[in-house]
């Protein structure tokens, strides 16, 4: 397993572990049960049970420890200056030092910074701030991509656009995120994805 290669430096996955790479495959520093992209000189790694912050001489940024830390799609563990990472049984937006909510489960980030997070067994939505943008209410969800957001009622998946609103009526299998063009994989019978297409008009 390889990771993204960023700010001079690559996670890659041995019989050990993982350990960060040079552009030239120089072995630097590390052995972790995880490691993540570097943002900002800092990454994400984990170490058993324990995940921490590194900077790129593979030190330790502060003595805090979490249980789980979100990464996003590159491997990076923050977006826009905001981690979501998981103390004490439940996850939290950490953001400048300080703690924002408190979730049983939370999604990742994307553009819209809309957030899918679980409380008492429902998901609704937030802002990056922890404001509730939308009542817990669904059986599952994703957070918003593209306006939109996937949706679970038990059994299908649906989306809603930012009032709550069902625009994309339940019957897939599953749903990934929409994309910038618009699009969005779904699947509509077991093993069977096809591309939905957003139909937008002004």
């Amino acid at each position: 397993d390889v990771d993204v290669y960023s700010e001079g430096l690559i996670a890659i996955r041995n019989e050990t572990g993982y350990s960060y790479y040079n552009s030239l495959g120089d072995k630097q520093f590390g052995e972790y049960d995880y490691a993540g992209t570097f943002v900002n000189g800092i990454a994400a790694v984990r170490l058993g049970e324990s995940w921490f912050l590194i900077d790129q001489h593979g030190t330790k940024i502060s003595n805090e420890t979490y249980e789980d830390i979100i990464l996003h799609a590159n491997g990076s563990h923050a977006y826009n200056g905001v981690m979501i990472a998981k103390q004490n049984g439940a996850y939290s937006f950490y953001k400048d030092g300080e703690r924002i909510g408190s979730y049983s489960e939370v999604d990742i980030i994307t553009d819209d910074e809309v957030v899918a997070v679980c409380t008492n067994e429902k998901w609704g939505f937030v802002d990056l701030e922890g404001n509730e943008i939308i009542t817990p209410k669904f059986e599952a969800a994703e957070s918003f991509s593209n306006g939109l957001a996937a949706v679970n009622n038990g059994e299908y998946w649906g989306f809603i656009n930012l009032d709550g609103v069902l625009v994309i009526d339940y019957r897939f299998l599953d749903t990934d995120y929409f994309n910038s063009a618009g699009t969005c994989m779904i699947e509509t019978t077991t093993g069977v994805w096809q591309l939905l297409s957003r139909n937008i008009k002004e």
